[in-house]
């Protein structure tokens, strides 16, 4: 797991979509797909729902997104010292 997943799924799950959120990472939608993918393997549980009207997250994926939310605050208050 690495800042860069973290932030891409806090992204994802921001826009609502994959679509929006590749447009303002700059990345495809397929290497978006694939760091979320890549996450919901290494946790062990899934993130998000998706579905036509976009993504959602799921129980486990709002606490988790709480909990990285903190993470990325403190490692940016580390970096900014």
């Amino acid at each position: 797991m690495n800042d860069r997943q973290l932030n891409s799924l806090l992204k994802a799950v921001e826009c609502g979509s994959f679509s929006k959120a590749e447009a303002e990472l700059y990345l495809s939608k397929q290497a978006l797909k694939k760091q979320i993918d890549s996450l919901e393997e290494e946790v062990g549980f899934s993130l998000i729902t998706r579905s036509r009207q976009g993504i959602s997250l799921t129980p486990a994926g709002e606490e988790f997104c709480r909990e990285a939310r903190k993470i990325l605050a403190e490692l940016n208050a580390v970096t900014q010292h």
